[in-house]
């Protein structure tokens, strides 16, 4: 059977445009199979329609809409009336598989956050929008688990562009559940690292590091929490590194974050930085240009920087040696040095 088409020549024009239009129903679709916990549901078995509504506490004959459209996105397999997950969802999408995508809870609560893109154009700021210090204790969750899919997958390979030598104590601003802390620790067991976290968020890390095999790496991390915007890093660190941090920030803010940071290093400390950037147009690349307005939506002012906006950013809180360095995953590394 042909797919639905509002025309009768093919137009790529069209098309993409009607891409557009119609994308966010796979995006809604994923997010609400995720969020009413399908495929950890279905895990390795085939169940019917009728049982998965039944443990999802859901109605039938609308499940089975979902679980057909489901198996036309290819995320299910349905035979004889029943369903099972397809090889990606059984990898990415079922809780428990080393390979869970746990951004999917956090990105399905953005979908609000969205929706509210034009009054945000208009006044300049989501209004509905809060802080990450002020989620619940659900949102907080949804929002490391984030973190963590993340990070778990970039810590290794960012830790090992930093040179760590001279390096013995390590701050790591909104460090999540501390992947990168471990990394720094795997890399020189010598170092003492701190992540310095808002209170809500500190709990998490405290449970992860409690539980990682390696109990000499976890008894080189502290957590202490505070205000990342006001209050005292402490002093005598090596280095201090943000990830994602200066994103959720305004340029004044961040001026001032870094001048705070600054005060917590060593002279020939460093200060890096991880973040998406941006293009000096500011129209490149096009995951970051949405992602811009996605901190329009979700954050108190932030913004996706442009390499000059750091460099300017680190110069005004007085770094010396500014370089950017980019890495495999589309972030970029932006080093400073207090001298």
């Amino acid at each position: 059977m042909k797919t639905w088409k509002p025309f009768k020549r093919d137009d790529a024009a069209i098309s993409s445009l009607l891409e557009m239009v119609y994308g966010y129903q796979r995006s809604r679709v994923l997010f609400t199979a995720c969020q009413l916990d399908i495929f950890s549901t279905i895990a390795t078995d085939y169940k019917s329609a009728s049982e998965i509504a039944i443990t999802i506490n859901a109605d039938k004959k609308a499940t089975q809409r979902l679980l057909d459209s489901l198996v036309a996105l290819e995320l299910l397999e349905k035979m004889e009336n029943k369903y099972t997950n397809s090889k990606i969802s059984l990898r990415f999408l079922v809780r428990n598989k080393p390979e869970y995508m746990s951004i999917m809870n956090y990105s399905s609560r953005l979908w609000d956050a969205w929706g509210k893109l034009t009054e945000a154009v208009r006044s300049g700021q989501n209004p509905d929008v809060k802080g990450i210090q002020d989620y619940s204790h659900e949102e907080t969750e949804d929002f490391i688990d984030a973190v963590h899919w993340r990070s778990s997958i970039l810590a290794p390979d960012i830790v090992k562009m930093i040179d760590l030598t001279g390096v013995e104590r390590v701050l790591d601003i909104g460090g999540g559940v501390g992947d990168y802390a471990i990394e720094f620790v795997n890399a020189k067991p010598s170092i003492k690292a701190t992540i310095f976290t808002y209170p809500n968020c500190a709990p998490f890390a405290e449970e992860y590091l409690r539980y990682i095999k390696n109990r000499e790496v976890a008894g080189n991390i502290e957590v202490k929490t505070g205000d990342i915007l006001g209050d005292d890093f402490g002093s005598g660190y090596d280095l201090v590194f943000l990830s994602f941090v200066f994103q959720h920030n305004d340029i004044w803010k961040n001026i001032e974050l870094a001048r705070n940071v600054r005060e917590s290093l060593n002279y020939d400390g460093k200060i890096v930085i991880q973040d998406l950037l941006i293009d000096d147009k500011r129209t490149s690349p096009e995951f970051n240009t949405l992602y811009a307005l996605e901190l329009l939506v979700n954050s108190l002012g932030g913004d996706v920087y442009t390499s000059s906006d750091i460099w300017l950013i680190l110069k005004e809180a007085a770094y010396s040696n500014i370089k950017t360095m980019e890495t495999d995953f589309g972030t970029s590394l932006v080093f400073g040095v207090k001298d």
